[in-house]
C-alpha cells in the first residue's frame, strides 16, 4: 500500500459521556498509519491541548517550524480564514510528498467553519482523499472505540467541475484548452479525443485529425470520418488546390465569425479565396504549385508584360512564386469568370488589403470587415462545385454510457 501523508484539523475536544475526541482523532492517526502527518488546531488553548495529546509519543507528527509545533487558525469562525489556513498546510505538505505518496485531509473536528474550510481547501488544491472520523454516535459525538473511517473520493468532483470548464471552453473555440482540462480522466477519452479532433482539424492538420477519428469511439466520429479523407487525401498530394479545403476553410472562417474571432475570420475567408482561384487554375490550365515557368511560358494569351515578370521573379530552377493577384491575373489571361468577378469586385480587394495591410497596421479587425469579406468571398466562391463543409458539434455532451444509455461524466 502506498505511503500516506496526512492533515487533521482540531477543535476544543468537546465530548459526550462516551465519548473523547482527543482519543478518536489519535485512533485516526493510529489506522492511516501515516508516514507524515500535520495537525492544525483553532487557537483556543482547549484546541492546542487536543493537538497536544493526538501527537505525543508519535515520531510522524511534522511540526510547522521549528519553534512553533502546528499552523494554528486565529479566525476559527472565519471559513475564508480556515480555508486559506488549510491551503497553505497542504501546499507544504504536497511539497515533501515522495513519488506514489498520497496526501489525505480528514477535516472531522473543529468548528463547522473549519471542518468546511478544510473541505473545500483540499478540493482548491485538488486533493483526491478526504477522511472523515466517524461511527456511533452518543449526544452527537462518536462514541470512542467505535471509530472508523468514512472516506470521500474527490475524482467524481474533479471530473464534473473539469468537464463544465471544458465544455465552456469548448463553446469559445479554445479546443485545445478543452482537450488538457478533459486529458486526467480516462473515462472522458472520447470527449478528450473530440476536442483534439477539432483543434487539428481548424488548423488544417487534416492527416492527423483523421488518424485520431480512426482510433476514437465519439459518437460523431463515423461522420467526421466520411469529412475528413478526402481533407487528408487532397492534405498528401504536395501543392495541389483542392475544393474540399476551399469549402472547408469556408466553414472554418463562417465558424470562427460566430465566436467573434473577426480577425481569425476575416484572413480564413481569405485564405478560402487564395485555395479557390488556384484551384481554377488548376481546372483551367493544369497547373499548380510549384509554377514552372516553362509551363507559365505555355499558355496562350499571357500578356508579354506578365511573362516578362514571371522571367524576372523565376529562381534559379525556373520555379515561379505567384501571389494571389498574380493567379488573378492569369487567369483574365485564360476567360475566367471567376478572375473577371474578383477584377470587377470592391469589397473583396479590400478584404485582401486588409489582410495585406496586417503586417504593417496595428488595429483589430472590426466585425463588419469581417462580415463583408465572409459573404463577399463566399459569394465569389459560389460558382464553384464545392462540396458541403462538415457540421462540427456545436457542443460538448458527455457520451451516454454504453451500459445504460444514459449520459454520464462520472
Amino acid at each position: 500500500m502506498s505511503p500516506i501523508s496526512l492533515i487533521l484539523t482540531v477543535g476544543t475536544g468537546t465530548a459526550g459521556r462516551d465519548s473523547f475526541v482527543a482519543q478518536g482523532l489519535r485512533t485516526t492517526v493510529e489506522i492511516l498509519r501515516p508516514r507524515r502527518f500535520w495537525l492544525v488546531p483553532s487557537s483556543s488553548p482547549a484546541s492546542i491541548e487536543v493537538a497536544d495529546y493526538v501527537r505525543d509519543g508519535l515520531e510522524a507528527f511534522v511540526p510547522w517550524t521549528d519553534s512553533e509545533p502546528y499552523r494554528q487558525i486565529e479566525e476559527f469562525d472565519s471559513l475564508q480564514a480556515c480555508r486559506l489556513a488549510i491551503r497553505e498546510v497542504i501546499r507544504v505538505a504536497r511539497a515533501r510528498l515522495d513519488p506514489g505518496e498520497r496526501l489525505i485531509v480528514n477535516p472531522t473536528s473543529g468548528t463547522k467553519q473549519m471542518s468546511s474550510g478544510a473541505t473545500i481547501a483540499a478540493l482548491d488544491e485538488n486533493v483526491g482523499e478526504l477522511v472523515f472520523t466517524v461511527g456511533e454516535r452518543v449526544d452527537g459525538v462518536v462514541k470512542t472505540g467505535t471509530e472508523r473511517l468514512e472516506t470521500f473520493k474527490a475524482g467524481e468532483y474533479f471530473a464534473e467541475r473539469d468537464f463544465a470548464l471544458a465544455q465552456s471552453l469548448f463553446a469559445s473555440g479554445a479546443f485545445a484548452s478543452a482537450a488538457r482540462v478533459l486529458k486526467p480522466y480516462r473515462h472522458l477519452a472520447a470527449e478528450h479525443a473530440l476536442c483534439t479532433l477539432i483543434h487539428e482539424w481548424e488548423r488544417s492538420n487534416y492527416r492527423n485529425a483523421l488518424a485520431i477519428a480512426k482510433r476514437s469511439a465519439h459518437p460523431a466520429f463515423p461522420n467526421l470520418l466520411e469529412h475528413l479523407k478526402p481533407l487528408a487525401a487532397e492534405s498528401s498530394r504536395g501543392g495541389r488546390p483542392s475544393l474540399y479545403v476551399t469549402a472547408d476553410l469556408l466553414g472554418l472562417a463562417k465558424r470562427l465569425f460566430d465566436r467573434k474571432e473577426h480577425e481569425a475570420a476575416l484572413l480564413t475567408a481569405c485564405k478560402a479565396l487564395e485555395v479557390g482561384v488556384r484551384c481554377e487554375l488548376l481546372d483551367l490550365t493544369g497547373l499548380h504549385e510549384p509554377y514552372r515557368l516553362a509551363d507559365l511560358e505555355q499558355l496562350p494569351g499571357v500578356p508579354s508584360n506578365q511573362l516578362r515578370r514571371f522571367r524576372a521573379n523565376a529562381t534559379s530552377g525556373g520555379v515561379v512564386r505567384l501571389g494571389l493577384r498574380a493567379v488573378v491575373d492569369l487567369l483574365a489571361s485564360q476567360d475566367s469568370v471567376l478572375a473577371e468577378a474578383y477584377l470587377g469586385s470592391r469589397p473583396v480587394k479590400d478584404s485582401i488589403s486588409i489582410r495585406n495591410d496586417r503586417t504593417h497596421q496595428i488595429r483589430a479587425v472590426e466585425r463588419a470587415e469581417a462580415h463583408t469579406a465572409l459573404r463577399e468571398i463566399r459569394g465569389l466562391l459560389a460558382p464553384l462545385p464545392l462540396p458541403a463543409p462538415a457540421r462540427l458539434p456545436a457542443t460538448l455532451e458527455p457520451v451516454a454510457t454504453r451500459e445504460s444509455g444514459k449520459t454520464s461524466v462520472a
